[in-house]
């Protein structure tokens, strides 16, 4: 997890696999770290881990809302982590 306002590392686990357990584990320590996640986003790619009931409900526990990419449409309006990134929003980012 990267806290993409300080750019800080904030929350990370270590596998030979990417699991939903890996993620939830990941975000638990980013919760830690920070004293709590209440009103941070977590914006990640489409993965199934992301999209888990359990990462879903976890998610929701501790008051993080769920972004997730989608490619640039055809029109050429940038995907939200594009627009994200132009506008340097705070959010919390999955590094995946």
């Amino acid at each position: 997890m990267l806290d993409c306002f300080n750019r800080k590392v904030v929350g990370w686990t270590i596998a030979d696999h990417m699991r939903t357990g890996l993620v939830a584990d990941a975000l638990r320590m980013a919760a830690a770290t920070r004293g709590g996640l209440d009103g941070a986003v977590s914006h990640s790619d489409h993965r199934a881990q992301y999209g888990s009931r359990v990462f879903t409900d976890l998610c929701s526990g501790l008051g993080v809302t769920r972004s997730i990419t989608t490619p640039a449409a055809a029109n050429g309006h940038p995907s939200p982590n594009e627009y994200e990134r132009r506008h340097h929003t705070a959010k919390l980012t999955l590094a995946a």
